[in-house]
């Protein structure tokens, strides 16, 4: 899992604006404890989870061929059937 951070301000999309951090640095609230994610959690379920407990947007991506998307219309399906999907397009 990697946390990205784009500086504020900046609408430039480029990897070079980008800036990996750890959960730590980025997390607007400050609070103790865990959540578990299982491959049962929908994708939409994780980003609720990361927003309400560390406040924290996160942007799940699924690896389709050679190019990272962001899952649009597959919000609802589980991290299982996200990888599944994934390693099927790998394949194809």
């Amino acid at each position: 899992m990697e946390f990205i951070v784009r500086p504020s301000g900046r609408n430039d999309l480029s990897p070079s604006v980008f800036k990996q951090k750890a959960i730590g640095e980025v997390q607007a609230i400050r609070q103790d404890g865990a959540f578990d994610i299982t491959p049962e959690t929908t994708v939409t379920e994780l980003e609720l989870k990361f927003k309400e407990h560390y406040g924290i947007i996160i942007s799940i991506q699924r690896l389709s061929g050679k190019a990272w998307l962001e899952p649009t219309f597959t919000k609802g399906w589980t991290l299982n059937e996200q990888n599944e999907q994934g390693k099927n397009l790998a394949q194809s």
